[in-house]
């Protein structure tokens, strides 16, 4: 059991799901009640009700929950005066007869149950103003199961009218103090058509407020029922009963739509133009109207005029920065910088630039009067062909070649090396004439006897060793071949 305030105005709620309770009975009402509803009863608990007045209130709703058809009807009870108190349980809807009525058996009357932490013996002023957002923030904005599609609707049972204990009588008009008057209650419940809350109002007795009773009921006489005293009550649970379940409810359906790319009507002259677009609305529908309340919108297919984004081409602006200049180079580095001022948008040309950082030769003037004179500096290098020998005599090139490695500047020195090349004698490293060597070999067949006479070939060959570095070259290679007689081996005849 815990407390919460809003401005010291009391609702009691109770939304205790405990099964089994025993109940009064009562005649219930074939009522067909197929509209979805969300209901809220609200119990005047001030001081000018009895414990016995309360009963009979309890019993009254309870007797109104057993004709209802809980398929489609939801619901919770509460009591209020100028404190808030929720009991036991939470803030959701009762989804069931018997759940409802558990709730409804666990109000407590104030004044004579005893709750730990409540004064009972308080003056409880009557503020229905209050109660009512009370009802709005703690309730159908909180629960759980609290349906978007479901009518909304508030039963108020008050005896009197809104009092408060600090209210006062200011220029000839009631000052109502810290309460909230019932036209500012009811406003806050509607403060938008979409809201649509609906409240039926039962005023019992004679001391009640009938301009808040019609606030109440937006001055609808079939959501307003007069009873005479508490006693009365049960009259009344028929005709309460069929005006819960008459309430016009609307179409609830949610929306989707699609549109189209906003083409340009006109052409575009700065950032923004009017442009066109297809827009298909289509509804998905949750709950049809039903009691004469408004109809589910169609699904429709149109254009609508749009806000075209022109593009929009990046601007960047550049900034250029020179660095010192180098007397070993005669440069300088020159860095550019890009800052976007605006970027491209809706397709316009985007930024291509880059940072940058390059070299730039300096004005000779500067680099004159900046840096110290430089001598020329140049490398002498020889090299020599290949020795050319011919008969034992050989010639060369002596080439002298001179690479500058730093150039003369600021008034230096200049290099004064020419290449050259000169021709050589190199005939200590040729070879010296050596003449063809020749050498005899001799070989002969054997003898060939024919009528007591006998031949034999005499073969003389030579090996001849060629001439070299330009020597004599006069040596025979050509053998030669001898017929001799050989008789005198041969067998006479």
């Amino acid at each position: 059991r815990f407390c919460f305030t809003r401005n010291m105005k009391c609702l009691t709620l109770v939304l205790g799901l405990v099964m089994g309770a025993n109940f009064k009975s009562a005649v219930a009402s074939d009522v067909d009640c197929s509209p979805s509803i969300d209901l809220v009863f609200l119990l005047d608990e001030s001081g000018s009700l009895s414990s016995s007045d309360f009963e009979q209130m309890k019993d009254f709703i309870t007797d109104i929950a057993e004709g209802l058809d809980f398929t489609n009807v939801q619901a919770t009870a509460a009591s209020f005066y100028h404190e808030t108190i929720i009991q036991d349980g939470h803030e959701n809807f009762s989804t069931s007869e018997s759940n409802f009525l558990t709730v409804v058996n666990e109000l407590y009357y104030i004044n004579s149950d005893k709750i730990e932490g409540i004064d009972n013996n308080i003056d409880k002023d009557t503020e229905i103003g209050d109660a009512l957002i009370e009802t709005k923030e703690n309730i159908f904005e909180v629960a759980i199961n609290a349906r978007p599609e479901a009518q909304k609707v508030i039963v108020v049972l008050t005896d009197g009218k809104t009092y408060c204990e600090n209210r006062r009588w200011e220029n000839g008009a009631l000052n109502l103090g810290n309460c909230t008057s019932v036209a500012d209650g009811v406003l806050a419940l509607n403060p938008t058509v979409e809201e649509n809350y609906v409240i039926f109002a039962v005023a019992i007795g004679n001391s009640v407020n009938d301009t808040e009773i019609n606030t109440l009921t937006s001055n609808n006489d079939d959501r307003k029922f007069e009873v005479g005293d508490f006693g009365d009550l049960s009259d009344y649970i028929e005709s309460l009963e069929a005006e819960i379940c008459a309430i016009p409810v609307n179409c609830y359906a949610t929306e989707n739509i699609q549109y189209g790319e906003c083409i340009i009507k006109y052409g575009c002259d700065g950032p923004y133009s009017t442009g066109q677009r297809a827009k298909n609305v289509t509804y998905t529908i949750i709950n049809e109207a039903e009691n004469g309340g408004d109809s589910c919108p169609v699904d429709y297919v149109g254009k609508e005029d749009c806000v075209y984004l022109c593009p929009i081409d990046c601007f960047a602006i550049s900034t250029t920065t020179n660095g010192d200049c180098s007397c070993a180079t005669g440069q300088r580095t020159v860095n550019t910088t890009w800052e976007i001022i605006e970027a491209a948008q809706n397709g316009g040309k985007e930024c291509d630039h880059e940072n940058s950082s390059e070299y730039v030769d300096c004005d000779y003037d500067e680099l004159d009067e900046l840096c110290p004179a430089i001598d020329c500096v140049e490398v002498e290098e020889t090299r020599q062909d290949k020795c050319k020998c011919e008969n034992g005599k050989g010639t060369s090139i002596l080439y002298t070649e001179y690479t500058i490695t730093t150039e003369a500047s600021y008034g230096g020195r200049d290099c004064t090396g020419e290449d050259d090349e000169v021709e050589i004698d190199c005939s200590e490293t040729c070879s010296q004439p050596v003449d063809c060597i020749e050498q005899e070999y001799t070989r002969q067949d054997e003898c060939v006897c024919e009528n007591g006479v006998g031949t034999y070939n005499f073969f003389t060959e030579y090996t001849v060793t060629p001439a070299e570095n330009g020597g004599l070259d006069n040596c025979d290679t050509e053998g030669k071949v001898e017929v001799r007689d050989c008789s005198e081996t041969c067998p006479q005849p």
